[in-house]
């Protein structure tokens, strides 16, 4: 066992040699995908290596290819929730000292049953003992967790990693201490939260993201500290988090981040053969309101649709104590405000207001209507993953947008050298 995780290691080690010269899009994705546990997972089913210390120095030699790539600063907290899968709010980036009892217990379920199945009642040969044996390890390695798979499940891995993955997010959830933590945690768990890193890395078809952009987008989510304590160039104090740019005011990543939504948007409806104009007039009678766009077909019961865009902040003041309690409050209170703000619209358009919060939740109406956008988009392309690659695209605009929106919080060179924000009337 010592020399093969000695082995391990070194691959793991000439791999870091060479991950450093990635771009950090390229890098997080071949992490996640090929390179964490997926090299070790046959050697945590085939074989008890449960408290070996070879678990503890990949996961350790993992965690420093991971803040090499991505340029962020964990702290131990923050390392936990990466290391949780993306349907847990984390990054995919999996513990083998965590992983390995649940992938050995299953291992053993399943070979209980297929030798059962193989051999008859004469020649069996007795698994019972070895398989409780393997659920005694489990026991012993999660003693907090009474909670177990269900007989018939024991032979799936996931069974068992879900119970102790669903414990260790819990943890997070009840040791944080602030409004805004819990309301990262529980809007990093809401499906497709996480669309953006499951876009395949392709600068020609615009899926590929820069090395600032990467960052920004893993900060939020795992909470890390993006800037060093400054002032914005509206004149409020800024802490390390840098959220304040993702709303600031005076900034211009805002009207860029909701341009690039409706850009994704309206492609979408064309790739469903389903043309659209752009903020068209005179659709509310008596003013000037727009909406983002209209199609100029029909798109169901013989009406057009109408939609408008809008991106709230998940930890704004005004929608901290909602977003701390229930995820996608935010955008579900945005959904409201836009169907109040078009209820005078022409009788012969439907309206949609399309939602996302800046923690990257999709509200309810958005999230249906995308998805329909994507059912009729397969029918044309014969891909049933249109409704996926649609999420990924419009994930990967909201993590530009959010990362200018950051970025845009420092003044540059000609603004320092004007009258500050703060002074203007």
């Amino acid at each position: 066992m010592d020399k093969i995780w000695q082995t391990k290691l070194e691959m793991l080690n000439r791999l870091e040699d060479k991950f450093q010269y990635l771009p950090s899009h390229d890098a997080l994705f071949l992490l996640t995908k090929t390179v964490s546990v997926c090299r070790v997972n046959y050697l945590l089913r085939t074989s008890q290596c449960s408290g070996h210390p070879g678990l503890s120095q990949y996961d350790d030699q993992l965690r420093s290819m991971f803040i090499s790539s991505s340029n962020l600063l964990l702290s131990d907290n923050c390392w936990k929730q990466a290391e949780l899968p993306r349907s847990f709010g984390g990054l995919g980036l999996r513990s083998t000292a965590t992983l390995a009892p649940s992938a050995f217990v299953a291992s053993a379920a399943g070979a209980r049953i297929l030798i059962a199945k193989i051999l008859s009642t004469r020649y069996a040969v007795p698994m019972t003992s070895y398989h409780e044996e393997a659920v005694k390890g489990w026991s012993k390695s999660f003693p907090e967790i009474a909670e177990r798979p269900a007989e018939q499940q024991q032979h799936k891995q996931h069974s068992w990693d879900d119970i102790v993955c669903r414990a260790a997010f819990d943890k997070l959830l009840a040791t944080s201490n602030d409004a805004v933590t819990r309301a990262r945690l529980l809007a990093a768990k809401v499906d497709r939260s996480a669309a953006w890193m499951d876009a395949i890395p392709i600068s020609s078809i615009g899926l590929k993201m820069d090395n600032e952009s990467v960052r920004i987008a893993t900060g939020l989510r795992l909470g890390c500290n993006l800037t060093i304590p400054h002032q914005c160039k509206c004149g409020m104090a800024i802490t390390a988090d840098g959220r304040h740019g993702l709303v600031c005011r005076r900034g211009h990543g805002r009207i860029t981040r909701h341009r690039m939504i409706n850009d994704v948007i309206q492609r979408a409806f064309a790739a469903a053969d389903v043309p659209s104009d752009r903020e068209p007039g005179g659709l509310c009678p008596g003013d000037m309101r727009r909406p983002d766009g209209v199609t100029t077909i029909p798109w169901t019961r013989g009406k057009c649709i109408a939609w408008d865009a809008t991106c709230p902040d998940t930890f704004s003041a005004s929608h901290l104590p909602q977003t701390s309690q229930t995820a996608g409050s935010a955008a579900a209170a945005a959904e409201l405000a836009k169907r109040t703000k078009y209820t005078d619209l022409d009788a012969s358009i439907d309206f949609v207001p399309l939602a996302v919060e800046t923690s990257r939740v999709w509200g309810a109406e958005a999230t249906r209507l995308l998805c329909e956008i994507g059912r009729r988009t397969a029918e044309i392309a014969h891909d049933q993953r249109s409704t996926a690659f649609l999420f990924q695209r419009l994930s990967v605009a909201l993590q530009r947008g959010n990362a200018l929106c950051v970025r845009e919080t420092f003044a540059t060179v000609d603004e320092q050298q004007q009258e500050p924000w703060n002074d203007l009337p």
